[in-house]
C-alpha cells in the first residue's frame, strides 16, 4: 500500500476488508473481478451496470405508460358505447310496444269475428233426476 494515493488510502484499506471478509463467489475460488483491477474500472463495471438497469427502467417505464394511455382510450370508448345503450333500449321497448299492441288488436279482431259468425248457443239445460224415496228398514227380529 505504499504506491497507493494517501487521499484514496480509506478505500483501498475498505476493499481489503470486505475481501477478506468476503468469501469466494464460485466454488473455483476466484473473486469476481481480478484482485489487482484498479478502483475506477470497478467505478467504470458499477456505472455500466447501473447504465442498464436504467435503460431496463426506462423500458418498463415506457410500457406502463403506454399501457395506461391504451386502457384509457379504451375506457372512453367503452364510455361512449354505454352512454348509447338507453337510447338503444328506449327504442327497443317502442318496438316491443307497437308489436304487442298490433298482436293484441289482431286477437280480438279474430275473437269478435268469430262471435259473431256463429250462431248464437241455445240455451243449456240441465236435468236433474228427481228424488226417490227411501226404503224403510225392516224392524230388527230378537
Amino acid at each position: 500500500m505504499s504506491d497507493v494515493d494517501p487521499d484514496r488510502a480509506h478505500v483501498y484499506r475498505i476493499h481489503s476488508d470486505i475481501d477478506a471478509l468476503t468469501p469466494t463467489v464460485d466454488a473455483g475460488g476466484s473473486p469476481p473481478h481480478p484482485p489487482n483491477m484498479d478502483i475506477g474500472e470497478r467505478l467504470a463495471r458499477v456505472e455500466t451496470g447501473l447504465d442498464w438497469s436504467k435503460v431496463a427502467l426506462a423500458l418498463i417505464g415506457t410500457f406502463m405508460i403506454g399501457s395506461v394511455a391504451f386502457l384509457g382510450v379504451q375506457f372512453i370508448r367503452l364510455d361512449g358505447k354505454i352512454d348509447a345503450i338507453p337510447q338503444r333500449l328506449s327504442e327497443e321497448f317502442r318496438a316491443m310496444r307497437a308489436e304487442m299492441a298490433a298482436q293484441t288488436t289482431a286477437i280480438a279482431n279474430s275473437i269478435t269475428a268469430t262471435r259473431q259468425a256463429q250462431p248464437p248457443a241455445p240455451p243449456q239445460i240441465i236435468v236433474i233426476p228427481a228424488p226417490q224415496p227411501q226404503p224403510t228398514p225392516e224392524p230388527s227380529k230378537p
